[in-house]
Parts: C-alpha cells; structure tokens; sequence
C-alpha cells in the first residue's frame, strides 16, 4: 500500500510561487536590453561619459577653478562634435523605465534579496540613463532642437513620473528660446496636480526660456496668486518672480502681483520680489522706495 502524500499547504504554495516570481524577475533585470551598447562615441569614450563628466563638473567651475571649467568644456565639446547624431541616443535614455514586474516584486522582496537578485540594476540604471539622456541634450543647447517634439511628448505623458518629468523640464532650459514650443506644455505642469519638484522646476524652465510673454505672464500670475492661498511655497513663488524678471519690462502686467510679496516674511522672497520689480516695472520700484 502506497504511502499517501500530503497536498502542499497553501502557504507552501504561496512561497513557492514567490519562489519562482524572484527567479523570474531575477532573470529579467539581467538581461533587459541596454540602450548603452549602441551609444555614438568620441575620441574613444561614449557620450554618455562625456555626458558625466560635464554634469559633474559644470558644478564645480567657482569651486574646482580652472580644471573644472576645462573638463566641462571639453565634455561639451566632444557631445556637440557627435551633434544631432546624438539625439536620438539620447531620447532614448530618456525612454527607458524599470520593468513593471520588477518594480511590484521590489516592494515586497528583502533588501539582501534585491542585491542578490540583481532587482536594483533595473531602476538605478532607469534613473541613470535618464540622467545620461538630459544631460546629452542640455549640452548639446539650441543644437538639440529637433528633440522638442519628443521633448514635449514626455513631459505631457502620464506614464513620466516626477524624477523623470523634472530630468526633462531641467534639460529644456539649456535649450533656451528654441524651447518655445514647449511652453504650453510647462504652463500645464504649473498646475496643483504636477509635484512641487516638478512646478518649481517648470516655472523655473519659463524664465531661462525668455518667450512668449502673453502666455507666460498671465500663467506666473496665476500661479503667484495661487501660492499666495496656499501660504505656502517660498520656493515655487521665488522661481516664478525670477521668471518674471528674465522677461523684463514684457512682464510689466505682473506688478501688483509682485508688488505683494514686497512685505513677505520671508527674507529671500521680499529679496526676489525687490530684484524683480527693478527689472519689470522701474517706475513702481521707486514709488515703493527701491532705489535701481
């Protein structure tokens, strides 16, 4: 007589289907295609390197002096050599996004687990290219127009979330008035369901533009006005008198909206609202006392 076998318990069940959901998603998160093994080079190096080295030095210019200046200039050289061949290289790092499986599995798997299984090479090397796509194309500058339209569709795609909405808007200032057509689409993420992160940087992103101040005039007001109700923000509402500034006199409209965070209890706000009111409306400023 044959011994009987006992029916595997559900929570056996359950941790073997685990099991194999981890080997699975292990398996994936190696060998999902890098995008780096057909990335243009130059003198030897890729342009996500050169990409590294200017992001990593642009920054250390007033601190790093001289060799810091050279390095960037020479990382933005060597992209700008490669030029539009670049582009679409870097729309696609710009693409690249953690494996939906992966991402649900690392919510529920151990730390330890995650590094043996190689689950956060997916997601860290997500972030990585991203940040490798911007920083080609806002070193490439006004080089990089033909990327806009792309440019315009990531940032008005629900799938983009907030790290990679601010990567692109970031990226969109170097390309100063060449991005015009994307201020529709950063005016739309002023609004109160885009991440703070994302509104600071879109109004931020609108000032380095410099264009279309009857879009963009109204839209700052709105959004100070906006801030105002909320109490809260100093930052979002000094990015967007900074915006105001760049425009200059074309931002004359905006005074009486400036003219009330002359008095603001923040230090740095009544700062950015003095700065700004000199260059968009000299006259008020002297009727408030600000000297030029």
């Amino acid at each position: 007589m044959t011994a009987c076998r006992r029916k595997p318990t559900m929570k056996k069940k359950v941790l073997l289907g685990f099991l194999f959901a981890l080997v699975v998603v292990g398996f994936l998160a190696t060998t999902l295609r890098n995008p780096l093994r057909k990335e243009p080079e130059h003198n030897g190096r890729t342009v996500s390197q050169w990409s590294e080295q200017w992001w990593s030095n642009r920054f250390k210019i007033h601190s790093g002096g001289q060799d810091a200046k050279a390095a960037a200039e020479e990382a933005q050289n060597a992209i700008r050599e490669v030029g539009t061949n670049g582009i679409p290289f870097f729309l696609e790092l710009l693409r690249v996004k953690e494996a939906p499986l992966v991402a649900k599995i690392k919510k529920v798997v151990p730390r330890s687990w995650r590094v043996r299984l190689n689950l956060n090479a997916s997601s860290m090397n997500a972030m990585e290219l991203n940040r490798h796509g911007a920083h080609g194309i806002a070193a490439l500058g006004t080089n990089a127009a033909t990327a806009i339209p792309t440019l315009i569709e990531l940032v008005e795609s629900p799938a983009s979330n907030p790290d990679l909405l601010c990567t692109i808007i970031w990226a969109l200032k170097f390309l100063g008035p060449e991005a015009e057509p994307a201020i529709p689409s950063l005016i739309k993420s002023l609004g109160s369901g885009h991440h703070s992160s994302v509104r600071g940087e879109a109004v931020a992103t609108l000032g380095f533009i410099n264009r279309a101040p009857e879009l963009v005039v109204p839209a700052l007001i709105e959004f100070l006005d906006w801030r105002t109700r909320e109490g809260s923000g100093n930052g979002e509402s000094i990015n967007a008198l900074d915006s105001l500034a760049n425009l200059g006199t074309n931002a004359s409209a905006a005074t009486p909206a400036v003219e009330e965070f002359l008095h603001d209890p923040d230090r740095w706000t009544r700062e950015a609202a003095t700065n700004c009111i000199r260059r968009i409306d000299p006259a008020a400023a002297l009727r408030a006392g600000i000297t030029p």
